[in-house]
């Protein structure tokens, strides 16, 4: 794909081209909204810090384009009154893997190497990954337990501290991941808001080194269920948070806020 630019900033032209010859006019543009026009996002400017985005001296509705210098297409952004629709969304690594899907209540996010990062619907996150600077996976969030990717986790190492998350994570679940994946090596684990219960217990108590968990808005998992867990696991602190406490927010789009991550940059 390459992008025509005119001098005021619009995008005019979208030309395919195939080993280095160009096959012709390309129809892959995320639509329109009514009115709207497509420019490339560095002719966009922002005189207050929470927006609206301006086009030309007014609040811009259209699809915003952002490019690297090298002019790379990075993302394909719908706008309506200066603002991000978090709605209508395209955005993609410089090799030109895809690296965030919006349409509507669907959401989807890759890794560079193309393992899907993230899942989400009708603007719930129902399957997450969440790794360190190093790759190292620290958080697997499981709202829809047909999202999982066993191969994906079963190659990604996990921070000795981690956090899982979700309804759809049960005992029969976390035995899965201990047998299968590095999480049963954690020494630190926080399960909220999991189905897991008592017949998980034995589960907990069989990872090898763990020494501390957290048991937070889970309905299965009370004091009780804590007390048991450091019996059966002696050396292992198990800590129960109260029901009334606050719940971590996920949203579906958490880790890429299309509002705040889009800022427009100069090109040569």
């Amino acid at each position: 794909m390459a992008y025509h630019t005119a001098l005021d900033g619009t995008l005019n032209a979208a030309v395919a081209i195939l080993e280095g010859v160009v096959a012709g006019p390309s129809s892959d543009w995320l639509s329109l909204p009514e009115e709207g026009q497509r420019v490339d996002s560095a002719a966009l400017e922002l005189p207050e810090d929470y927006g609206p985005r301006l086009f030309q001296g007014k609040p811009f509705t259209g699809i915003a384009y952002a490019f690297t210098r090298n002019g790379y297409c990075t993302s394909e952004i719908e706008y309506s009154g200066g603002f991000a629709t978090e709605i209508s969304e395209r955005r993609w690594y410089v090799t030109g893997q895809p690296k965030v899907y919006v349409d509507g209540g669907e959401y989807t996010s890759w890794f560079s190497d193309g393992r899907i990062q993230r899942r989400g619907q009708r603007g719930e996150l129902v399957y997450g990954l969440t790794t360190r600077d190093d790759g190292h996976l620290r958080e697997l969030v499981l709202r829809d337990a047909r999202f999982l990717d066993l191969e994906t986790l079963s190659a990604m190492p996990a921070t000795e501290e981690f956090q899982l998350l979700g309804a759809a994570i049960d005992a029969e679940l976390l035995r899965t991941l201990q047998t299968r994946t590095d999480i049963g090596a954690v020494r630190k684990l926080r399960l909220v808001q999991t189905r897991v219960g008592a017949d998980g217990l034995d589960v907990l108590a069989s990872f090898e080194h763990l020494r501390e968990v957290w048991f937070d808005g889970n309905p299965g998992l009370g004091l009780q269920e804590a007390r048991r867990l450091e019996r059966l696991r002696p050396g292992c602190v198990a800590h129960h948070v109260e029901t009334d406490a606050p719940a971590p927010i996920r949203r579906a789009r958490g880790m890429t806020c299309v509002s705040t991550g889009h800022a427009a940059r100069p090109r040569d």
